[in-house]
């Protein structure tokens, strides 16, 4: 029955569409077990964590079905550009839906429901990894096999550790995972945990928490945020162990990345009370160095809430507020050349919350009404070719790109 109703109601949101949106983890990265090589390397949770007695039967804390909902047969594919996005709340919590990237639109998808949690699809969309809640102080990491519609556990279910935030590597092989005791929130670090479950840790516990976002593009370096109001900017180099973060002294987070360095755009500032938006800056996160694109405390005062890469590395997408009268107004897209600090505004963008650069063209959600996101939208980079990809009822969030 819960099943039926999420998928009723994603279905209605998809219905509403005009007619017929961590990214894709890059190849190469090393697995964890090279990272482990150094000396200090410890035990996974298991060891680490205190185990405490459950009252609940065995057989409803190993029940994953009850937990995990697929939505879609055995076999699904995207056949080109998706966004996924992440809808509700609904009756499980959350659910996944592909919206494909094309004109005209074509129909949406929906994948997945389930309890809150956050998640990841592998590149090439054959599997998903998920933190699932096992109780209100404990949670694992299960996995969704989209070819075969199989689901398994692939942590270890122990009392009172809470884990999250599933990046897979590069090749596919192995989960990295941010993990700590909730009673008292404990740090225990990041792992990595592969097929046959041997988890190792390769980071910390370093006290501050944390959970893994997404891979850098030469899959080298594993970019996590700290467990602070605003979060961090923080790289993981894979195959040596050492991290590097950005002004330790805000927050931060990283929210696109290219190949060529300075290779990071960050934004500082967009956090908690106040008005929405921050400053955005270009980050070499090998050299430690930075440069101001936007701040809101400049002149002109523009605010960026969101922004992006375009394909080839060399403009910028951003949800600019413009703060010049003062006053708070909503956000609309300006394309940004960093080498030269040109900007120019793509019309009819008004709204924008999150977006996305992609070949096809720029990939927005907005909001009518100044709430939740309710559409999502694909605009050529001028502001023409404009289509409405998704409309739904319920709230939603850009949670993952793949381009297979």
């Amino acid at each position: 029955m819960v099943r039926a109703a999420v998928l009723a109601s994603v279905l209605l949101a998809a219905a509403c569409s005009e007619p017929p949106g961590a990214q894709p983890s890059p190849s190469g990265s090393p697995s964890p077990s090279v990272a482990a090589a150094s000396p200090s390397a410890p035990p996974s949770p298991t060891a680490a964590a205190t185990p405490t007695a459950s009252s609940a039967p065995a057989i409803a804390r190993d029940d994953l079905t009850f937990r995990f909902h697929p939505l879609v047969a055995p076999g699904w594919r995207p056949a080109g550009p998706t966004v996924v996005i992440e809808t509700g709340p609904g009756i499980d919590g959350t659910a996944l839906v592909a919206v494909p990237v094309t004109r005209p639109p074509s129909a949406a998808t929906a994948l997945a429901s389930f309890g809150f949690g956050s998640w990841q699809l592998r590149a090439d969309a054959s599997a998903l990894a998920i933190s699932v809640e096992v109780d209100s102080n404990t949670t694992r990491l299960a996995s969704w096999d989209l070819r075969s519609g199989t689901t398994r556990w692939v942590t270890p279910d122990e009392p009172a550790v809470q884990v999250g935030g599933p990046v897979w590597s590069s090749d596919g092989a192995f989960i990295y995972y941010g993990a700590h005791a909730a009673t008292p929130f404990t740090d225990l670090g990041i792992f990595g945990v592969g097929a046959d479950g041997h988890q190792t840790r390769i980071h910390g516990p370093d006290g501050t928490g944390g959970e893994p976002l997404r891979l850098t593009p030469d899959g080298r370096g594993l970019v996590w945020a700290r467990a602070r109001a605003g979060g961090s900017a923080d790289v993981l180099d894979l195959g040596t162990g050492a991290n590097r973060g950005f002004d330790p002294t805000v927050s931060a987070a990283a929210v696109s990345w290219r190949a060529a360095r300075p290779r990071a755009l960050v934004l500082t500032g967009n956090c908690c009370a106040g008005q929405p938006g921050g400053a955005l800056h270009l980050w070499d996160d090998v050299a430690g160095t930075e440069t101001p694109l936007l701040d809101p405390t400049s002149a002109p005062r523009l605010a960026v809430g969101s922004a992006d890469w375009d394909p080839s590395g060399t403009r910028i997408a951003a949800a600019v507020y413009d703060r010049t009268a003062g006053a708070a107004s909503g956000a609309s897209i300006v394309v940004l050349d960093p080498a030269t600090g040109a900007r120019r505004p793509v019309p009819g963008t008004d709204g924008v919350v999150q977006l996305r650069w992609l070949p096809a063209g720029i990939v927005y959600s907005t909001s009518s009404s100044g709430g939740p996101s309710n559409e999502l939208i694909l605009v050529a980079p001028d502001g023409s070719a404009k289509v409405t990809l998704y409309r739904g009822e319920l709230p939603f969030r850009i949670g993952q790109v793949l381009q297979p």
